[in-house]
């Protein structure tokens, strides 16, 4: 290396170091070009996202989460389920969800402490899986007035002395603000939601269906028209005519009333319950020029009247005396009627006889069901029992082997 340095000199040494070295480094970048134009022109290389102006509270520096392959884009992120889709083809505003109330909304204290509420419940359930279905007790409904219907409705649903009235409150209140279906915890599902509405194909029935009742009976002495709508069940869409009808109404008859009225349980019916949402029901369809009226005689089948749907006695009420029974095709939803005891309010309205009826279908029922029950727990016995005469057989068997040992 001293000999090279003093025949050429250091100069002309550095330079020849540093052609060596830049000779094969420019081949290489002249490599990496061709490739990348080979590779532009199938679109193969990855290129950054349009970024989108940074929110609040988050940094802006890049990330690799915001380099993607243009070539295969990431699968969308799962749709969550909908509560809005309709309830039947056309029913489009109807949405899949079932509100009640009871005394309390927990699972384990339902299970253990109201049984028959339990299982009756878990009838909806598992006849309408595509259903949210919501239970809320006495505070959380009370809390649900007072954050959604603030002033004069909440004042008047907490000036309501009983939970009877509290609760003919709330069903119309979680619809006018929800909209979905209601119906009371001692009622029984018998046919899918989506079925309730008849299809037909040469009929677009469904089409425009806003609110769906169903008749109680047709001879009730309150009512000019002789019709009374059941109250258990309800189901419509949010901000109905009916709805807001029936709200203004109790308002108005709460704030008129006496605290003596208001805790008259025969008045119930009369300020609350079914009389006033029959009249809210009547009065709807006569502003869009419709009469209640023509439902009557209405045993099963359905009435068309505007945007409400007027199903037969049968649909709500399969236990009536008028009706055609549970295994016909248009019952829906049969009414335990659990809360009401012999002499209360609705026994003494002309309802005694369907109470009877619908007290001695439970009976029979569960009469049925203990005697299943009982079934079952001999068979179990008469199955332990075989079990242990097998091991005292087994077990002699292996006795008799020994001794055959031993004497052997």
């Amino acid at each position: 290396m001293a000999l090279l340095l003093q025949r050429i000199g250091r100069p002309r040494l550095l330079l020849l170091l540093l052609v060596l070295v830049l000779l094969p480094a420019l081949a290489l970048y002249a490599a990496l070009l061709n490739n990348f134009a080979f590779l532009s022109s199938l679109g193969a290389l990855p290129r950054k996202a349009h970024a989108s102006p940074p929110a609040a509270g988050f940094s802006a520096e890049p990330s690799s989460a915001h380099v993607v392959d243009i070539a295969t884009p990431p699968p969308p992120p799962p749709t969550p389920p909908s509560t809005s889709t309709p309830v039947v083809a056309g029913t489009a505003s109807i949405p899949r969800q079932i509100h009640q109330t009871w005394k309390t909304s927990n699972p384990t204290l339902l299970a253990t402490q109201h049984p028959r509420q339990h299982k009756w419940r878990e009838t909806w359930a598992l006849l309408n899986p595509q259903y949210r279905l919501t239970l809320r007790d006495d505070a959380e409904a009370a809390a649900y007035v007072r954050e959604h219907f603030p002033g004069r409705v909440y004042d008047a649903y907490a000036r309501l002395p009983q939970v009877v009235q509290k609760t003919d409150l709330y069903r119309y209140l979680v619809l006018l603000h929800e909209g979905g279906v209601y119906t009371d915890m001692d009622t029984v599902c018998l046919k899918s939601v989506d079925e309730w509405v008849p299809q037909e194909p040469a009929s677009s029935v469904g089409e425009g269906i806003r609110f769906v009742v169903g008749l109680e009976w047709d001879y009730d002495v309150f009512n000019e028209a002789g019709i009374q709508i059941s109250q258990w069940t309800m189901a419509g869409t949010a901000g109905h005519p009916i709805l807001a009808r029936i709200v203004d109404q109790i308002v108005e008859r709460v704030e008129r009333a006496t605290d003596a009225e208001l805790r008259d349980v025969d008045g119930v019916i009369a300020l609350t319950g079914p009389l006033p949402w029959t009249h809210a029901v009547g009065e709807y369809l006569e502003s869009i020029g419709e009469d209640l009226g023509r439902a009557g005689n209405l045993t099963h089948g359905y009435l068309r009247m505007g945007d409400v749907l007027v199903l037969g006695i049968t649909a709500f009420a399969p236990a009536h005396e008028r009706a055609l029974g549970f295994e016909h095709p248009d019952a829906c939803v049969w009414h335990v009627f659990s809360g009401h005891r012999k002499g209360g309010w609705k026994w003494m309205h002309g309802g005694s006889k369907m109470l009877l009826k619908q007290l001695a279908l439970l009976r029979e029922m569960e009469k049925e069901e203990k005697e299943k029950e009982k079934e079952e727990r001999e068979r179990a016995r008469q199955a332990e029992r075989r079990k242990e005469r097998e091991r005292a057989r087994k077990s002699e068997k292996g006795r008799l082997r020994e001794r055959k040992l031993w004497r052997v």
